[in-house]
């Protein structure tokens, strides 16, 4: 029987995204702080690299003409470009 070291075997985790539940955080506490945008995190889902975010359609089109600098943010923090668009 041949051991593993501990690093090789956690090797695989190493490329997991973070939950979505941290994402969603991010992007409610984002809009909250930037754009003074009132949004909860149960109101924010992800599917398929796309952020849906449950506002008037309003406040959808502010977030949609500054979404670049969302995305930009979470790349920054998170590493990687985990959401493609908002909508």
């Amino acid at each position: 029987m041949v051991v593993k070291n501990i690093s090789e075997n956690l090797l695989k985790y190493k490329t997991i995204t973070p939950p979505d539940d941290h994402l969603r955080a991010y992007i409610s506490e984002f809009l909250k702080n930037a754009y003074k945008i009132p949004v909860s995190k149960k109101d924010v889902k992800i599917n398929k690299k796309i952020a849906y975010v449950k506002v008037a359609s309003v406040v959808k089109s502010e977030i949609f003409l500054k979404k670049h600098l969302l995305i930009d943010a979470i790349k920054d923090v998170f590493g990687k470009k985990l959401i493609s668009d908002i909508k």
